[in-house]
């Protein structure tokens, strides 16, 4: 399963009753989605979208709005990584520039070797950073949904483990019922 978590501009504020209230740029949307079986909470934030699909009985729906909206959105997905690869090629871009005009012109800067080497490690080097800050901000959310996970199977186990701990009590008291019923009872003192 991938996981999307990388988008800066959508967000699913809710979800419940077959519904799911999603933020997209500034545009929050609810919408149906046949998935969501749970039930709704009682959140105030129900009642802030800006656009809301109403099904028809006899198939398909249509859109309410609350005000007008654009006809498009521009949605990002992964800001800093496009950053860092813009930052690798500017100077790939730049040191190629260099090379053009030295060509045709003849024309040279002087230490422009040393001044692009250490532009250049220097825009590597912020490339690498944004990318590993990235990779660590993915590993740590994946761990907090391991751990998440983890705890729901906990729970459920709980769950079960109650649920089964009921059974087990109905049946000892079946099987001292029945033992009692096939022990004949003795008055004290008759046995001699």
């Amino acid at each position: 399963m991938n996981i999307s978590n990388n988008w800066t501009d959508y967000e699913c504020i809710a979800t419940g009753d077959g519904e799911k209230l999603e933020r997209w740029g500034n545009v929050i949307l609810n919408r149906p989605d046949p998935q969501i079986i749970w039930n709704k909470t009682n959140n105030p934030v129900w009642n802030t979208w800006d656009g809301y699909y109403e099904r028809s009985k006899t198939g398909g729906g249509s859109w309410h709005f609350k005000h007008k909206l654009k006809d498009y959105w521009t949605i990002k997905y992964k800001e800093i990584f496009n950053m860092s690869i813009y930052a690798l090629t500017l100077s790939i871009v730049l040191y190629l520039i260099y090379i053009c005009v030295n060509i045709t012109t003849g024309f040279t800067i002087k230490y422009f070797d040393l001044a692009y080497e250490i532009i250049s490690y220097i825009y590597i080097i912020t490339a690498i950073l944004m990318i590993k800050s990235d990779l660590i901000k993915q590993q740590i959310e994946i761990g907090k949904i391991v751990e998440e996970q983890k705890k729901v199977r906990e729970e459920k186990k709980q769950e079960d483990n109650e649920e089964e701990k009921p059974k087990e009590d109905k049946e000892e008291k079946k099987e001292k019922k029945d033992k009692e019923e096939k022990e004949p009872e003795h008055p004290e003192g008759s046995q001699a």
